[in-house]
């Protein structure tokens, strides 16, 4: 909270195969795609178990828990898992409600694994640039998509719970046709989410 005026910050800090990530400000579709890339290049180089601390968060939006749901996914084939500490009770409702906590450790304030220091930990954290240019749009919108599909398959009411909005995004992500003809581009509409999607 000192940093002040900036929030939807997020900072990592590495030890083993272990990262230790803390999310400052509310957990949203702002932050989700540096979250997901970094996710990315961690697991690329190894890193195995992710831990969250959720003690400075508010609130965390469903592309947020879509993107560490899908994370807890990729991990588990080779046993690495996520896990999420210092949790509010309603963070940690929500979790539940979506079907979260069937893919991570959630902890609620206070309870944490014994290995981990997280005081060492905390002083090594350096902070993650999250900010989505303007120009890669579409990079925000696909990591809303593949959140929401994520979450879809958890639970049969998220499917429906979600059924519009994956829908928006998947129209948002069809490339518009009527560049070149737009007599042809009604006909080639139908198959635009299918290629998004598959």
């Amino acid at each position: 909270m000192s940093d002040g005026a900036q929030d939807d910050k997020l900072l990592a800090a590495v030890t083993g195969d272990t990262a230790y990530l803390v999310v400052r400000g509310r957990a949203t579709f702002k932050i989700s795609p540096g979250v997901k890339t970094l996710f990315t290049s961690l697991a690329e180089k190894g890193i195995q178990q992710f831990i969250l601390d959720m003690s400075d968060c508010p609130g965390m939006d469903s592309t947020f828990m879509g993107v560490v749901a899908g994370q807890a996914i990729r991990l588990k084939p080779s046993n690495g898992s996520v896990i999420m500490i210092h949790l509010s009770p309603y963070l940690r409702g929500l979790i539940a409600t979506l079907g979260l906590d069937t893919l991570v450790e959630a902890h609620c304030a206070g309870n944490i694994h014994d290995q981990i220091d997280v005081k060492e930990l905390v002083a090594q954290c350096k902070p993650i640039p999250t900010e989505i240019s303007s120009s890669a749009r579409d990079v925000s919108a696909r990591t809303m998509l593949d959140a929401h599909e994520t979450l879809a398959r958890l639970l049969p009411e998220n499917e429906e719970k979600f059924r519009d909005v994956l829908k928006y995004l998947r129209e948002e992500l069809t490339p518009p046709n009527n560049s070149s003809s737009s007599s042809s581009s009604s006909s080639s509409s139908d198959g635009g989410d299918a290629t998004v999607t598959s």
